[in-house]
């Protein structure tokens, strides 16, 4: 397996796949999506409310803030303290606010070592007389229990070969302009294949050009991978995935040898 690194921009990560299957890039996917352990607040206790969103509706609010952290938590179910709920296996947050005002995210009292990833993001708005205090617990999980627990997301496609057969191009400026990912430049004669691995395999320019002008198809064994964090660093994303599909694959041949 050959990976080369496209394009890289906070978050997020475009890059290359070279020597795998569709089967591993699925289960890369779902790794990513479904199997990574991340910190999410999972319940709360509220001591006042009286705005006008219901108790429920904060936790879920609150649930899908994504945060950062830099302690290593345990699972619940490998903890000492069997899930009862210790500083090895949660963080706990703290939220008072009078109105009037809008409550956001940044004004949780966090646990050293975990914030919120966003401090701007809305939780509750408070008129006058309105109070909320409430403790919020957060837990690892992963994203196949909840989507607050979802990592990132991830996506790919087959890495596009994109071919120009010059001597039946009859309208150049045309493929170059009806592309929308600007795969093309205009040469002298004919468009130049100029960002292939920007190709998403529409074939829009394939349909205004003449037939056999454009060539496109995807390489069976080569992919554009982009994946997306939520919450820990990309490349901690990535690495962790390809280590539970490591994990997987042990899985399955020790099944099989029984």
């Amino acid at each position: 397996m050959k990976i080369n690194i496209i394009e890289k921009k906070d978050n997020k990560v475009r890059m290359s796949v070279e020597g795998v299957s569709t089967a591993f890039m699925n289960s890369f996917r779902r790794a990513v999506m479904t199997a990574i352990p991340v910190l999410a607040v999972d319940y709360i206790k509220v001591t006042e409310n009286n705005s006008a969103l219901f108790d429920e509706l904060i936790a879920q609010r609150l649930g899908h803030i994504p945060l950062s952290s830099d302690v290593a938590f345990k699972m619940r179910s490998e903890c000492d303290c069997k899930g009862e709920g210790c500083s090895n296996c949660q963080a706990v947050f703290t939220l008072e606010a009078k109105g009037p005002c809008m409550v956001y995210s940044g004004d949780l009292r966090c646990p050293e070592g975990v914030k919120p990833v966003h401090q701007n993001m809305p939780i509750v708005k408070l008129l006058e007389g309105h109070h909320v205090k409430l403790e919020a617990f957060a837990r690892l999980g992963v994203g196949k229990e909840h989507s607050k627990w979802q990592s990132g997301i991830a996506s790919y496609q087959n890495y596009p070969s994109v071919k120009v057969n010059k001597r039946k191009i009859d309208n150049a400026e045309e493929i170059v302009d009806i592309c929308p990912t600007k795969v093309f430049e205009m040469g002298k004669e004919a468009p130049l294949v100029k960002n292939e691995e920007k190709c998403t395999l529409c074939n829009h320019c394939v349909e205004v050009a003449e037939p056999g002008a454009i060539t496109i198809k995807g390489i069976d064994d080569s992919f554009i991978v982009m994946v997306e964090s939520y919450t820990i660093p990309v490349e901690q994303i990535v690495d962790r995935a390809c280590e539970i599909i490591k994990g997987w694959s042990s899985e399955v041949a020790s099944f099989e040898k029984d």
